[in-house]
């Protein structure tokens, strides 16, 4: 029996967003989706792969970036991305399979709650024990629910009535030189750029990099230039403690390379206080992170670059470096070796505000990552030593890489930097949601805002010292974000809180257009 499709748009759902209701009694199948997800008779996608669009057999690709649907032989599946950045959740409620690529528009839909008293780190973390370990299960409060599922990299599959799980990995190939490597990879960059520029998408995708001093932007950059991305977004400041006028610490600007890669620059507002209250509810929720961990890397450093993309394009890709400072750095270890999902930090804080802004995620160190330990093998190589510079930072494949391109030894790759920071303010940036927040606060926890502010600056300034006295040679490196009041965990409060207003408001859209449930 074939499975019946029925989709409908929802203006008010963020862009890439997408909600499947399946009726597992009579196999019929509805999607509420946003404006820019694209729609055809057997599948639903927000996202670009390695192969023909029209086919649509994303769900048979391994190197697949984004989220979708598809029904193949009266069997449904429901495709996570290949990278970590992204994953989707799923329920069985009553008689009813329910699949989304939000977690928000999941509460949203069932009504659950997230439960208060639980600690979300495992959740959170537990894609570090690689993809056939990580935890799945993810706790919610509902009458009728025990949990909600979350699923990285893989298809999740129903037939015939049952549940079960899919990888798209294809078998492995040997990888034994970097000619090998590099060909094999563009080919596939080829690939994706012929897909989203598929003139059957009814939603143009525009394509974007990011560009840094560092190597893994570096070398992106100009692998993707030569499948005519034009245009690159760009931090002056990395996120170092140092001002400005310390360059050689602070400065993260990667526009020498640009100039020689012949890209455009659009330059990042690294203003904070110019967010609007959505995006940063949106960050803040895409993740759970504590203090005392100090793992999650807080990315609303490119609140500007998504404002862009939201303002300006139907939907968009992004070519990344993510991963990069794993799977091209000779010194990875062996272990990280053995399993190609090897993140040491929470990679999500996108997930959500992406499908806002129309953003497709596309780290391209994923592509080809099963082969990890021959592309180490191949950076350790001696045909690679013309680019090894050895000491700590060093990556001779993103080198050899950009300057091939043209990029000049000594334009980049001089000290590993970043943008992302990790988790360090107690409240909102907007000033809107922060009063809305302190008064959630007042009412729920008895905290007044006097007291959050001087919490926050009191860790801040001893933070401060911790970084003066290491760099002094003083004290040893490794920083307590959190000394003062360790026990009133902040960041919970504002992550929980976020999820809650998200939730709320999603609820009205999908209430408004589903009036009868």
């Amino acid at each position: 029996m074939d499975v019946q499709l029925h989709c409908f748009c929802v203006e008010d759902l963020p862009k890439l967003a997408w909600i499947a209701i399946v009726d597992r009694d009579r196999l019929s199948m509805r999607v509420l989706h946003g404006r820019s997800v694209e729609i055809h008779d057997s599948w639903v996608v927000e996202g670009v792969w390695d192969g023909d669009f029209t086919a649509g057999n994303f769900h048979r690709s391994e190197n697949f970036f984004g989220s979708g649907i598809r029904i193949d032989n009266d069997r449904i599946f429901f495709s996570a991305s290949s990278a970590v950045v992204d994953r989707i959740f799923y329920c069985c409620n009553r008689d009813q399979l329910l699949v989304a690529n939000s977690l928000m528009s999941l509460l949203a839909h069932t009504g659950a709650m997230l439960d208060e008293t639980h600690d979300y780190w495992q959740e959170a973390t537990s894609i570090f024990q690689g993809e056939k370990k990580y935890q799945k299960e993810y706790r919610v409060i509902h009458p009728e629910l025990k949990c909600f599922y979350q699923v990285f990299y893989e298809n999740i599959v129903y037939a015939d009535g049952g549940i079960s799980f899919e990888s798209r990995s294809k078998p492995l190939q040997e990888i034994s030189s970097f000619d090998e490597y590099h060909k094999k990879l563009t080919g596939i960059l080829k690939k994706i750029s012929h897909n989203y520029q598929s003139l059957l998408r009814k939603h143009r995708i525009d394509p974007f990099t990011t560009l840094s001093s560092g190597y893994d932007s570096t070398a992106v950059s100009a692998l993707v230039k030569d499948i005519g991305v034009t245009t690159c977004f760009m931090s002056r400041k990395s996120n170092s403690w140092w001002p400005s006028f310390f360059k050689n610490k602070s400065d993260d600007d990667g526009t020498p390379a640009a100039r020689i890669l012949g890209l455009d620059i659009i330059y990042l507002d690294s203003r904070k206080s110019n967010i609007s209250a959505e995006d940063e509810l949106l960050f803040n929720a895409a993740n759970y992170a504590r203090h005392a961990n100090q793992i999650c890397l807080r990315e609303i450093f490119y609140h500007s670059m998504f404002s862009h993309i939201q303002e300006n394009c139907e939907a968009a890709v992004v070519f990344t470096g993510l991963s990069g400072d794993k799977v091209w750095d000779i010194h990875t270890h062996d272990r990280l070796q053995n399993e190609h999902i090897l993140r040491d930090t929470i990679d999500q804080n996108l997930s959500e505000v992406r499908l806002k802004s129309g953003l497709i995620n596309i780290p391209v160190p994923f592509i080809l990552i099963r082969n990890i330990r021959d592309i180490v093998h191949v950076g350790r190589s001696e045909e690679m030593a013309a680019w090894r510079l050895n000491n700590h930072y060093d990556r001779p494949v993103p080198r050899r890489i950009a300057e091939t391109a043209g990029v000049k030894r000594g334009m980049f790759a001089f000290k590993k930097k970043g943008a992302a920071t990790t988790l360090s303010n107690r409240y909102p940036y907007n000033k809107i949601l922060r009063k809305r927040f302190f008064r959630h606060l007042k009412k729920h926890y008895g905290i007044n805002p006097g007291f959050v502010y001087f919490s926050h600056y009191l860790n801040q300034f001893q933070l401060f010292l911790q970084k003066a006295l290491s760099v002094s040679g003083l004290r040893s490196k490794g920083y307590r974000q959190t000394v003062f009041w360790k026990e009133i965990d902040f960041t919970f409060y504002l992550w929980f809180w976020s999820v809650n207003e998200i939730k709320q408001q999603r609820m009205k859209v999908l209430k408004e257009a589903n009036p009868d449930e």
